[in-house]
């Protein structure tokens, strides 16, 4: 009788390829689970209905000095704003202004009361603000960017800013 002799050497690189996949496979799934738990699980945006408007404005070219009016025509709070002006019509704004007696060039308002606690705009209320522009020779355009807190974050509502031509300053 014949003894058939197998070929074990045909057998463990099979088992050797699928061990390699195996471990690929389980690196993969440990690789996505990593990963998947860095992705925020909501993303938080700003409501679209969230926008402050520029009702007036009065420009007082002696002293260089823009009264501006704002209401807030969303219907969401609104925490505070961005305001920023550019001296040509053409050019999207990019400097911030300056509330009258600060320092704070950034355009960054905050709404608070009196005693410097936030007081948020609601949806129809009125804010009005005095800025200077000595540092810009006019301002021929502003934009205003609101802000919103939502879980602890802030937010920018880029998405509806209001950007107005000015004349007269």
């Amino acid at each position: 009788m014949r003894k058939i002799r197998r070929n074990k050497k045909g057998l463990s690189e099979v088992v050797g390829y699928v061990l390699l996949i195996v471990i690929a496979l389980s690196l993969a799934v440990l690789v996505y689970s990593w990963i998947k738990s860095y992705i925020p699980k909501e993303t938080v945006q700003c409501p679209d209905e969230t926008t402050m408007i520029i009702k007036e404005y009065k420009c007082d070219n002696s002293n260089k000095i823009i009264n501006i009016t704002m209401q807030n025509k969303g219907l969401f709070d609104v925490e505070g704003i961005v305001i920023k002006t550019s001296n040509e019509t053409e050019k999207e704004p990019s400097q911030g202004l300056r509330i009258v007696g600060s320092y704070d060039n950034t355009g960054i308002i905050y709404f608070k009361d009196d005693a410097g606690n936030l007081e948020p705009r609601a949806p129809g209320e009125y804010y009005n603000q005095e800025f200077g522009y000595q540092e810009y020779e006019t301002i021929k355009k502003i934009q205003i960017i609101v802000f919103k807190t939502y879980k602890g974050k802030t937010l920018l509502c880029g998405e509806t800013q209001t950007t107005q031509n000015i004349e007269g300053c």
